[in-house]
């Protein structure tokens, strides 16, 4: 007999895709949304009947959200660190960043994704921000943001001993908060400003310049495949083509390391 499935029964299968299955191999899922869309739209027309509006579906879109704790075998980040070149990284207590890729509709006539029903998308420019929490030091000065036609300076954000990511940053914004019988502290948002650069084996992108995501696997067809497969429980899954558009990443010394994956679907969504 049937029964109602829980959560434990499922998984983050499979991602088709070098740099997808790189991510995966890293992170240790323990939540997932997907969300699917019927883009419904109305189409009443004149003297509809019962003078009751009347509706009718549109092609279809999905996507969702992966929660994850960071490292084949979970880590907490207290051997995380902060380095830049050009800023006050003393007694930092936290850091988080978000790489971004721009997401952008390819649905186009007699495309497979449109003949079944479905949206198709592919990732475009990269972008990445975050910031950094901390406390602010006796001795030291406090960076302000750049001064107009400052070139941005280089900055190194290590997840783990030997995982990090680096690139060229601004400072933007910038928090301070003083209160009578606590300690003073420092808020440092920052903007990439270059490439980022992945370092150190096991880190959640290949050992290079993190690259725009994993979306048509021949790499020269334009048609979206990089299959990602969900388990809800034994025997039912959901596959479709899809991209990461978004990978933050949260490293905290009191925390187990946090990584939440936005993904986009290319193409269609099939349940079984």
């Amino acid at each position: 007999m049937a029964y109602p499935t829980v959560g434990y029964e499922g998984a983050v299968t499979s991602w088709a895709g070098t740099a997808n299955t790189q991510l995966l191999a890293n992170i240790k899922p323990y939540a997932a949304t997907l969300n699917i869309q019927g883009n419904v739209d109305d189409r009443t027309p004149f003297s509809p009947t019962a003078n009751t509006m009347q509706m009718g579906g549109g092609l279809r879109e999905w996507g969702g959200l992966i929660r994850a704790r960071f490292a084949s075998t979970p880590l907490v980040g207290y051997t995380g660190n902060v380095t830049f070149s050009s800023g006050d990284v003393l007694w930092v207590q936290r850091w988080a960043m978000t790489i971004s890729a721009a997401v952008l509709d390819i649905s186009s006539m007699g495309s497979t994704a449109t003949g079944a029903g479905w949206k198709a998308f592919r990732p475009g420019l990269l972008a990445w921000r975050g910031n950094y929490d901390g406390l602010l030091d006796s001795t030291t000065a406090t960076v302000l943001p750049f001064a107009p036609q400052t070139a941005p300076a280089s900055a190194t954000f290590t997840i783990a001993t030997s995982q990090t990511l680096s690139g060229t940053i601004l400072i933007d914004p910038l928090g301070l908060e003083f209160s009578v019988g606590e300690l003073n502290k420092k808020g440092v948002g920052f903007v990439g400003s270059s490439t980022l650069t992945s370092a150190g084996a096991s880190n959640l992108f290949a050992a290079a310049a993190v690259a725009v995501p994993d979306w048509d696997t021949s790499g020269s067809d334009g048609v979206p495949d990089a299959d990602l497969v969900f388990t809800a429980s034994s025997g039912r899954t959901f596959t479709g083509p899809a991209f990461w558009s978004q990978v933050a990443v949260t490293v905290d010394p009191q925390r187990f390391t946090e990584v939440a994956i936005t993904f986009k679907g290319a193409g269609a969504l099939t349940p079984a």
